[in-house]
């Protein structure tokens, strides 16, 4: 935890750094994930979940490079075969993005792409639902999960941005070893 703090601390000043001449926006993102979480010995699938939350991008114009935060509400759901049986496994968090993103400064239609960690706090998971009496229940999953994204979209009138992102679990998503999550994200985004 400690080093989530510093880390987060090193993001701050880097945001302070170059505020007096960059361009801040405020905003809404929101989308679908399709994601999985490989656990050792169960056989999973991708299966929908959901993302939404408010961002905050600042971008130092002429160079298009900057940093973009959110605070997202995100449900990460995966479809496993357990005792010959199909089960969905959920798992929400609060999710905090910090990519590094650079925007190709074009009229209009604006290109961008971004990469950066992500920090995932578990609110609730659905594990006691679908291991009734099983190990699983016992190991639990973790309160945190870290994870990197990557991804690129467009950006129309300075406001609206479309995205398509991947994120790679790098911590187990379980007290368990070999239990990452990785998720496909296809996000919509709106700047005040």
């Amino acid at each position: 935890m400690k080093k989530i703090v510093g880390l987060l601390a090193i993001v701050m000043m880097f945001l302070m750094a170059p505020a007096a001449s960059a361009q801040i926006q405020f905003g809404l993102q929101g989308g679908a994930n399709f994601s999985s979480t490989k656990i050792k010995g169960i056989s999973s699938k991708n299966a929908a979940g959901w993302y939404i939350g408010p961002t905050v991008e600042m971008v130092v114009p002429i160079v298009g490079f900057g940093i973009e935060g959110s605070v997202w509400y995100s449900r990460v759901s995966s479809d496993a075969k357990i005792n010959n049986s199909n089960k969905t496994i959920k798992f929400d968090y609060l999710a905090i993005p910090l990519n590094l993103k650079y925007k190709l400064q074009l009229p209009v239609i604006t290109p961008f792409a971004f990469a950066g960690p992500e920090f995932q706090f578990k609110i609730k998971d659905n594990l006691d639902n679908i291991y009734p009496g099983n190990d699983l229940t016992k190991q639990r999953a973790k309160n945190y999960t870290v994870g990197i994204n990557a991804g690129f979209g467009v950006e129309l009138f300075d406001k609206l941005q479309v995205s398509l992102a991947y994120n790679w679990g790098v911590s187990d998503a379980l007290k368990i070893n070999d239990s990452k999550q990785r998720s496909l994200r296809l996000g919509l985004g709106y700047y005040f």
